[in-house]
């Protein structure tokens, strides 16, 4: 028997680089994605798998907790986790790339700032991280 309200606790489990996670990611790379594979194998840069279904790549730079790609379910509640490891490293905002048409709507209860990028469909949200 399957117990459907049982919850699955929400997993992030930092991850060394590998092909599974460049093959989920592609669609997320403006070009081949090395430059995102470089910046995690040099540490620069931090990949994430979320709740075994998802990948993330992350990055602190600037006061700045940047999400530079996302790829999978869940991207809100990333979001939401990520705003409190920001606020725990004492950055004042979380940024996210997305050209997903509904994320506007998705993340309109964190109020963010939208500014469109050059690349087209683009928006880059700005959250601020409450103190």
């Amino acid at each position: 028997m399957i117990d459907c309200d049982a919850k699955k606790p929400y997993t992030i489990v930092k991850h060394a680089w590998c092909p599974e996670a460049r093959d989920a990611l592609r669609d997320t790379f403006y070009t081949d994605g090395e430059e995102i594979a470089q910046g995690v194998l040099s540490g620069r840069m931090e990949l994430f798998r979320v709740n075994d279904d998802s990948w993330a790549v992350t990055e602190i730079m600037r006061g700045m907790l940047f999400i530079w790609c996302y790829a999978g379910r869940g991207s809100n509640q990333f979001v939401d986790r990520m705003r409190v490891v920001a606020r725990l490293n004492k950055l004042s905002q979380v940024s996210f790339f997305s050209r997903h048409k509904g994320a506007a709507r998705l993340w309109k209860r964190f109020n963010p700032r939208m500014i469109p990028t050059y690349q087209p469909g683009e928006v880059q949200y700005v959250f601020e991280v409450p103190a």
